[in-house]
C-alpha cells in the first residue's frame, strides 16, 4: 500500500537516509554537506512553520521518497511561483512512487492558489529531466556552469509547469 503523508520530525531519519547518499554519491544536488537527523528534524518544523509543504511517500509502511516545495525567490511578485523538491530512494524507483509524490505536490499547489511549479535539475540528472518533462514540465532555462561538484562544473536546468486550474 502506497500513503502520501505530510512529513513530521520523526521521518527526520528516513528522509537523511534517502537524501544524504545522494549527496555524497551523485552530482544530482550541488549540496555538499550532509544533513543529521536533527537537522532534517528541525528543518521540516521550521519550514512547515513557515508555510512551506512537506511530505513522504510509504510503500510498504517504509518512507520511500520526500517531496517540497517553496516559494521560488523572495519577494511578494514571485509569492504563486514555487521551487519543489523530490528524491526517492534508490530501491523505489520505477514504482511510480514519484509521480504520486509530484501528483500530491501539485494538488497541495493548486489548493494554495500557486500559478507555477519551478524545478531546478542538474544537467547530469537525465532520470529527473526525463520525469519532469513526461509530467508535462518544459525546460525554460539553463545556467551553464551553475555548480561545482566533484571537482567538476555542471549546469543548472530550469523547467516549469504551469497550474491553470490554481486560483
Amino acid at each position: 500500500m502506497t500513503t502520501i503523508r505530510y512529513a513530521n520530525s520523526g521521518d527526520a531519519a528516513a528522509i537523511a537516509a534517502i537524501w544524504n547518499p545522494q549527496i555524497l554519491d551523485t552530482a544530482f544536488t550541488f549540496d555538499h554537506r550532509v544533513y543529521s537527523v536533527d537537522d532534517i528534524a528541525a528543518m521540516i518544523v521550521q519550514r512547515q512553520a513557515a508555510g512551506h509543504v512537506w511530505f513522504v511517500v510509504e510503500h510498504g509502511g517504509q518512507v520511500s521518497g520526500f517531496a517540497s516545495f517553496a516559494p521560488f525567490r523572495q519577494g511578494d511578485g514571485y509569492g504563486r511561483t514555487m521551487e519543489h523538491t523530490i528524491f526517492l530512494d534508490p530501491e523505489a524507483g520505477g514504482d511510480g512512487l514519484g509521480e504520486t509524490l509530484m501528483q500530491a505536490i501539485e494538488h497541495e499547489a493548486r489548493a494554495r492558489g500557486v500559478h507555477s511549479l519551478i524545478a531546478c535539475v542538474t544537467g547530469e540528472n537525465g532520470v529527473a529531466l526525463k520525469f519532469h518533462r513526461n509530467l508535462g514540465f518544459a525546460t525554460v532555462g539553463m545556467i551553464p556552469q551553475a555548480g561545482c561538484k566533484f571537482g567538476r562544473w555542471i549546469d543548472l536546468v530550469i523547467l516549469q509547469k504551469m497550474l491553470p486550474d490554481s486560483k
